[in-house]
């Protein structure tokens, strides 16, 4: 599936800001347009849900030891990935 100018836009500017918040790595774009394209991204909201999501998914192996396979990126908003992500980073077993 290719990108609509608008997602790859929002891409851009995502992977910009993380670079400039993470000076110690550095993302490149194309990786990200890759996984965008992987998820079927039709906007940059769903971009971003979707990063969340990868988070969310590391995150609760770290803490729980499975991977939950069960889970897609549109299951929840990106706020509810965001909110779920603090939670589990705070979690005493991470």
């Amino acid at each position: 599936m290719k990108l609509n100018l608008d997602t790859k836009r929002a891409v851009v500017k995502y992977v910009t800001a993380f670079n400039l918040r993470n000076r110690w790595v550095s993302i490149d774009i194309p990786t990200f347009i890759e996984s965008a394209e992987h998820y079927k991204c039709e906007s940059g909201y769903d971009f971003e849900q979707a990063m969340e999501w990868e988070g969310y998914y590391d995150l609760y192996k770290s803490v729980y030891g499975i991977r939950p396979r069960w889970t897609h990126y549109k299951d929840k908003s990106l706020y509810g990935w965001q909110k779920i992500n603090r939670y589990l980073s705070l979690s005493k077993y991470h």
